[in-house]
């Protein structure tokens, strides 16, 4: 309630002067310290504006104003009613007192106006608490007819809880049944074996029977002479062609059971209740699963995440792009991108305020020619750039930008990836000769080695710290793993965890984490042996990931053909 919609009414009762006016907050306020006398209660029972007595005996009660003004008299003026009151001094007057009290400034109010102002303050207040229950009323109600539907919601909770409880166990019931099937196959692998031997033995005893039957007959002499190349080639396949046994248990350890881990993987993957995650701990499943095929290594639903940063555009100026074809981290962790049709390199910090920008258009030495990969020394901080058509080298670049060597003229096609180890040494992938070149920091061939019947489309490179170069294949949707000699050593991440990849990189704490663009911006985390770690999926959709690169343990910068660099923050989705 507004109480200075009251003002203009505070006097209207009133013929005197007022003095200056108080608004309804001060009226009540002055009302709750009036100094009324031991017996006059103001609106109590018999009072000057209140109801009727308790008592039989009180004459006042249920009088008008006007006929208690005799009944209620001012001690100075003892023929004049007390009709007003002074708010400054908190005391009842008559009319005579009112012009005194004016004189000194004080400010009054008739009692009559306190009445109504009281009355209708407080009607107010007792309407807007009614309001107020009634609200509440009306939403226990509401309540109340919502009870059935919710003791039906429970009903159906509780049906589809022991609906989805039957289906865990009933995968779980299946799950184990087929590891039973496996250690009975392996049990009756021994009577297989068994079998195998005899019947081998059996052929091999046939075959004796025939040699000593020519050899202790001579009037088949003849006859064995002639057959005997014939026997002699029998008798070699016998010998070559091994019996196929089945593979016994091992027992000298014990029998691996599934973990809880695994238990919980199948639930996970057979029933595909995404909350069933959460029991999922990121790990390798045991050997078993790896060799028996029952247990399948599982991939966990992808945590969704959104870009925290994002900078660029297309333009030849500051800050823009005409096509950010690759990405890099220093040790300093400013994000240098390559702008190739710009001919030039940009370097920014991590919330995209440019830093440095260097590079000029030309084939001579200081200038570039469509620079595409790029990647920092960790011992010196140069950047290492590769040049694609037409010129297909290598650059090397100082921290602050300053032209130092180029190398590879002759030596080095259609380059796609580069990486520098610990070293300083500079590892090429070259994507149309399934070639990788090693140069040590001055340009010298350290190794060359082609690998086209492993490799089918590489895209991007890196290397760890055990001379061990990781290169992914974007067709055959894989990681192949060589050494600096050019043994390859192993391939991975080819089980269906990452289609179409675009990058490789190794975080802070070396895992390996792959990128690709297969229907979403797709961040997935290995450790060195493949093994899956856990993945990120990209809520925003992007026109086409050109290259990304990690930063620390979580950050992944990436490039995009919008002309744009987006910074996603996986450690938000852990």
């Amino acid at each position: 309630m507004d109480f200075n919609s009251y003002d203009t009414r505070f006097f209207d009762d009133n013929s005197l002067p007022q003095g200056p006016k108080r608004n309804i907050a001060q009226i009540l306020n002055a009302y709750s310290t009036m100094n009324f006398p031991d017996t006059y209660d103001l609106f109590g029972p018999g009072s000057y504006f209140g109801g009727a007595s308790t008592s039989s005996s009180d004459e006042f009660a249920n009088y008008p104003v006007e006929d208690m003004k005799e009944k209620q008299t001012c001690q100075l003026h003892l023929t004049l009613p007390l009709n007003q009151y002074c708010l400054t001094c908190s005391e009842m007057l008559c009319s005579e007192c009112v012009k005194n009290h004016l004189s000194q400034n004080c400010h009054t109010c008739s009692l009559r106006t306190m009445k109504l102002t009281c009355t209708e303050v407080f009607q107010n207040l007792s309407t807007r608490i009614q309001v107020e229950l009634e609200k509440y009323k009306k939403e226990r109600q509401k309540v109340e007819e919502t009870s059935g539907k919710v003791k039906e919601w429970q009903e159906r909770a509780k049906q589809s809880l022991a609906c989805l409880k039957q289906t865990f166990v009933d995968h779980i019931d299946k799950a184990f049944q087929n590891y039973e099937e496996v250690i009975n196959k392996q049990v009756n692998s021994v009577e297989v074996m068994k079998e195998t031997y005899e019947g081998y033995m059996l052929k091999g005893q046939m075959l004796l029977d025939c040699i000593d039957t020519y050899f202790n007959s001579p009037h088949n002499l003849a006859k064995a002479y002639r057959d005997s190349a014939d026997y002699t080639n029998r008798v070699d396949t016998f010998i070559q062609q091994k019996p196929i046994l089945p593979l016994l248990p091992d027992l000298s350890e014990e029998f691996p059971p599934p973990s809880p881990n695994i238990v919980a993987k199948i639930v996970a993957q057979c029933t595909n209740y995404s909350y069933c995650s959460d029991l999922v701990k990121h790990e390798p499943c045991s050997p078993l699963s790896d060799h028996t095929g029952i247990f399948k290594e599982f991939t966990p639903m992808k945590m969704k995440l959104n870009y925290d940063v994002n900078f660029g555009s297309f333009g030849v100026e500051d800050g823009q792009f005409s096509e950010p074809a690759g990405i890099c981290v220093t040790a300093e962790g400013l994000i240098a991108v390559t702008d190739t049709k710009n001919h030039r390199v940009q370097v920014f910090d991590e919330i995209g305020c440019l830093k440095l920008a260097f590079g000029i258009s030309g084939s001579n030495p200081g200038q570039m020619l469509y620079p595409n990969c790029i990647a920092s020394c960790p011992i010196t901080g140069n950047f290492v750039i590769t040049e694609r058509t037409p010129v297909h080298q290598v650059q090397v670049y100082s921290s602050g930008g300053h032209y130092i060597r180029r190398f590879g003229q002759n030596l080095i096609q259609f380059p796609r990836g580069v990486a520098v180890d610990k070293s300083g040494n500079i590892v090429v992938v070259e994507c149309k000769v399934m070639r990788v070149t090693i140069f040590d920091q001055l340009g010298n061939v350290i190794r060359t080695f082609c690998a086209p019947s492993v490799m089918s489309f590489p895209m991007d490179i890196c290397v760890n710290d055990n001379h061990e170069i990781f290169i992914v294949d974007n067709r055959r949707h894989a990681v192949h793993v060589f050494d600096y000699n050019g043994n390859h050593l192993r391939s991975m991440c080819g089980n269906g965890t990452i289609s179409f990849p675009i990058s490789v990189s190794i975080n802070a704490v070396g895992e390996l984490v792959v990128t690709d663009n297969h229907q979403s911006f797709n961040m997935t985390f290995f450790n060195q042996n493949g093994e899956l770690v856990r993945a990120y999926e990209s809520r925003n959709r992007h026109l086409q990931c050109l290259a990304s690169t990690v930063h620390g343990v979580d950050k992944i910068f990436l490039a995009t053909k919008d002309f744009r660099v987006y910074m996603y923050d996986c450690s938000k989705g852990k």
